[in-house]
């Protein structure tokens, strides 16, 4: 089992997608940034970073779904602290396998960027569940 995930900070939200090739497409950020732009006032102060399971670095660790939902779920929480973010958003449906959400973090869900890419109409029903969430 090995996956990569695409994980964004931006303004008070984690935005979380399953890449299906292993790479991050120049434009995955350009849309990410303009849909946080439009929900957050202020600086986005954005980055980003791929994980990618398994861990070549850890290979003494267990490689099963237990383990790898424990170390992305230990990723996002750090981040999530650090950036006191309000919540989760998945883009897509098949990273949420991967994550424990924290009670106290909001967790919404929109089509993948790689979608919203191909079918632009994908990104009216992103904005309906990103603008109840605008600051």
């Amino acid at each position: 089992m090995a996956f990569q995930l695409m994980i964004v900070s931006a303004g008070p939200w984690l935005w979380l997608e399953q890449l299906q090739d292993a790479l991050i497409r120049r434009e995955q950020l350009q849309l990410v940034q303009g849909m946080a732009r439009a929900i957050t006032e202020g600086d986005l102060a954005m980055s980003h970073l791929q994980f990618s399971w398994p861990l070549a670095e850890h290979a003494h660790l267990p490689q099963h779904a237990d383990a790898a939902k424990d170390s992305v779920s230990g990723q996002l929480r750090r981040l999530a602290r650090e950036r006191q973010a309000r919540g989760y958003i998945f883009m897509g449906a098949a990273c949420r396998q991967w994550v424990h959400v924290p009670p106290a973090l909001a967790c919404l869900d929109i089509p993948s960027t790689l979608d919203m890419l191909t079918e632009p109409a994908l990104k009216r029903d992103a904005w309906q569940v990103l603008q109840p969430h605008s600051s």
